[in-house]
Protein backbone atom coordinates (compact mmCIF):
# COMPACT_ATOMS: atom_id res chain seq x y z
CA UNK A 1 0.00 0.00 0.00
CA UNK A 2 1.38 3.49 -0.64
CA UNK A 3 1.99 5.75 1.82
CA UNK A 4 1.88 9.60 -0.27
CA UNK A 5 5.30 8.39 -2.25
CA UNK A 6 7.04 7.83 1.29
CA UNK A 7 8.84 5.12 2.80
CA UNK A 8 6.11 3.28 4.50
CA UNK A 9 8.22 2.34 7.13
CA UNK A 10 8.11 6.64 7.84
CA UNK A 11 6.31 6.92 10.97
CA UNK A 12 3.96 9.48 9.32
CA UNK A 13 2.67 6.35 7.55
CA UNK A 14 -0.77 5.16 9.51
CA UNK A 15 -0.20 1.71 10.69
CA UNK A 16 -2.91 -0.91 12.45
CA UNK A 17 -1.64 -2.95 14.71
CA UNK A 18 -3.65 -6.23 15.82
CA UNK A 19 -3.62 -8.69 18.47
CA UNK A 20 -4.78 -11.86 19.35
CA UNK A 21 -4.91 -15.17 18.82
CA UNK A 22 -4.27 -16.73 15.59
CA UNK A 23 -7.02 -19.44 14.56
CA UNK A 24 -6.89 -22.15 11.66
CA UNK A 25 -9.64 -22.13 9.27
CA UNK A 26 -11.60 -25.46 9.22
CA UNK A 27 -15.00 -24.71 8.00
CA UNK A 28 -14.99 -25.54 3.95
CA UNK A 29 -17.32 -22.02 3.46
CA UNK A 30 -14.76 -19.82 5.39
CA UNK A 31 -11.56 -21.38 3.41
CA UNK A 32 -13.71 -20.96 0.04
CA UNK A 33 -14.19 -17.06 1.50
CA UNK A 34 -9.89 -17.03 2.54
CA UNK A 35 -9.33 -18.40 -1.08
CA UNK A 36 -11.38 -15.50 -2.82
CA UNK A 37 -10.17 -12.85 -0.19
CA UNK A 38 -6.77 -13.13 -0.50
CA UNK A 39 -6.97 -13.10 -4.77
CA UNK A 40 -8.70 -10.04 -4.17
CA UNK A 41 -6.34 -8.19 -1.46
CA UNK A 42 -3.37 -9.37 -3.43
CA UNK A 43 -3.74 -9.05 -7.34
CA UNK A 44 -0.31 -8.67 -7.84
CA UNK A 45 0.49 -12.19 -5.64
CA UNK A 46 -2.23 -14.56 -7.19
CA UNK A 47 -0.46 -17.89 -5.79
CA UNK A 48 -1.75 -16.69 -2.26
CA UNK A 49 -5.08 -17.38 -3.41
CA UNK A 50 -4.32 -21.19 -4.04
CA UNK A 51 -2.72 -22.82 -1.76
CA UNK A 52 -2.50 -20.99 1.69
CA UNK A 53 1.01 -18.96 0.99
CA UNK A 54 3.67 -19.92 3.57
CA UNK A 55 0.80 -21.32 5.63
CA UNK A 56 1.70 -25.30 4.32
CA UNK A 57 -2.38 -24.78 2.88
CA UNK A 58 -3.65 -23.87 6.12
CA UNK A 59 -5.62 -20.83 6.03
CA UNK A 60 -6.30 -18.88 9.48
CA UNK A 61 -7.81 -15.56 10.77
CA UNK A 62 -7.47 -13.83 14.06
CA UNK A 63 -9.33 -13.39 16.76
CA UNK A 64 -8.78 -9.68 17.87
CA UNK A 65 -8.26 -8.63 21.46
CA UNK A 66 -6.72 -4.87 21.10
CA UNK A 67 -6.01 -2.74 18.27
CA UNK A 68 -3.26 0.18 17.93
CA UNK A 69 -3.09 2.54 15.37
CA UNK A 70 0.51 4.41 14.93
CA UNK A 71 -0.16 7.32 12.73
CA UNK A 72 2.71 10.22 13.72
CA UNK A 73 5.32 10.55 15.87
CA UNK A 74 4.32 10.09 19.63
CA UNK A 75 3.52 6.45 20.19
CA UNK A 76 0.18 4.43 19.45
CA UNK A 77 -3.05 4.84 20.33
CA UNK A 78 -5.64 2.72 20.93
CA UNK A 79 -8.50 1.85 18.87
CA UNK A 80 -11.96 -0.21 20.27
CA UNK A 81 -12.90 -3.12 17.97
CA UNK A 82 -16.31 -1.33 17.82
CA UNK A 83 -14.98 1.31 16.23
CA UNK A 84 -12.31 -0.30 13.66
CA UNK A 85 -15.40 -2.33 12.19
CA UNK A 86 -17.80 0.85 11.48
CA UNK A 87 -15.46 2.92 9.52
CA UNK A 88 -16.63 2.71 5.86
CA UNK A 89 -13.43 1.73 4.24
CA UNK A 90 -14.48 3.77 0.88
CA UNK A 91 -14.78 6.86 3.15
CA UNK A 92 -10.58 7.25 3.48
CA UNK A 93 -10.04 5.87 -0.30
CA UNK A 94 -7.46 8.87 -1.66
CA UNK A 95 -8.58 9.95 -5.48
CA UNK A 96 -6.34 11.43 -8.13
CA UNK A 97 -7.77 14.61 -9.54
CA UNK A 98 -7.97 14.16 -13.24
Amino acid sequence: MRCGGMDAEDPTCARLHMYGKIRALTDKTQIDQAMVDLGARHPLAPWLATGGAHTGGAYYTIDVDSLFIIDYYGGQSPLSLKDYLAVDPQSFVLREDK
